[in-house]
């Protein structure tokens, strides 16, 4: 199996469904249970209960004489009790409740059939979705959500240290002082400080994106194939590095500010948390735009 299985789930992955089921119901329904495939069914005395004890990812309850009312066309009730806050427990049921549609559409034409009547005549239109690109769309959906996480965080963690520590940080160790009698004019002492900011979260900026494509092209697979850019991978590149900097300089601006005002370490620490949070308002607003969707005025928001 590939790497690939840390980005990617398919049907063919996930395990069966564990189906717990109560062990009053009547051999014939058992035995139309059985049919389904990626269905590992367990008898239990209260359902219910075996899955909130987490037994079984969900509990079914059925109508009473289930499979006879199917044979004799009278609709019949399905009920499922599931944890769905539960990745796992939410793969399978949506597996289970294909199982169930397509035993559904099975029934349906089966008795369409016997009546003489085509089962397309109930089918007046077929519906098909493409998706306007030909790539992987689960593969640029999620590089379109990390990449700018990944920018954005690493660079604000990357200068936050040294943000914190070349002001706020000096002025509670009483070396600020010392430090303003040099004979360096204190316009070029703030500037050093400042490029000192910006150039550590440029740097991490870059080394996390250049880490990411490192361990993408490595264990995955579909990630990889929509990382080749071709012949515009060098202008992608100079283009991200350029975003990076610019947002490294602006946040460095942003943290040394708060870093001046405060007079110890913890205090800026205090300050700048908060900000980061909300430096992050944007990426979550944009994260569902797709690339034609976007305006002039969202190349203006930081970071994105």
């Amino acid at each position: 199996m590939s790497n690939e299985h840390l980005f990617f789930q398919s049907e063919e992955n996930i395990e069966k469904a564990t189906v717990g089921v109560s062990r009053a119901t009547d051999a014939a329904t058992m035995a139309w249970l059985s049919s389904l495939q990626h269905v590992t069914l367990v008898k239990t005395a209260d359902p219910k209960a075996a899955a909130e004890a987490g037994e079984v990812q969900m509990a079914l309850e059925l109508s009473d004489a289930f499979a006879d009312k199917l044979n004799q066309g009278v609709p019949a009730a399905i009920t499922i009790y599931a944890e769905q806050s539960s990745m796992k427990v939410s793969r399978a049921m949506d597996l289970f409740l294909q199982e169930l549609t397509a035993k559904e559409e099975a029934i349906v034409a089966d008795r369409l059939g016997k009546a003489g009547i085509d089962p397309n005549q109930v089918k007046p239109f077929a519906i098909q979705v493409k998706a306007l690109s030909e790539n992987d769309e689960a593969s640029i959906l999620l590089l379109s959500v990390l990449f700018p996480l990944i920018i954005v965080m690493s660079v604000m963690l990357g200068g936050f240290s040294s943000a914190v520590d070349l002001f706020a940080g000096e002025k509670e160790r009483k070396t600020m002082e010392a430090l303003l009698i040099t004979p360096v004019s204190r316009k070029r002492l703030i500037l050093a400080k400042w490029l000192t900011i910006s150039t550590l979260g440029t740097v991490s900026g870059i080394f996390a994106i250049a880490a990411f494509v490192l361990i993408t092209k490595t264990v995955t697979t579909k990630l990889a194939a929509e990382l080749d850019y071709g012949s515009q991978t060098l202008l992608i590149f100079f283009s991200t590095v350029v975003g990076i900097v610019f947002f490294a300089i602006l946040f460095a601006t942003i943290q040394m500010m708060i870093s001046i005002l405060s007079n110890t370490f913890k205090e800026a620490q205090n300050y700048i948390s908060p900000v980061m949070f909300i430096a992050l308002v944007p990426y979550f607003l944009l994260i569902g735009v797709a690339p034609h969707e976007l305006e002039s005025i969202h190349f203006l928001v930081p970071g994105q």
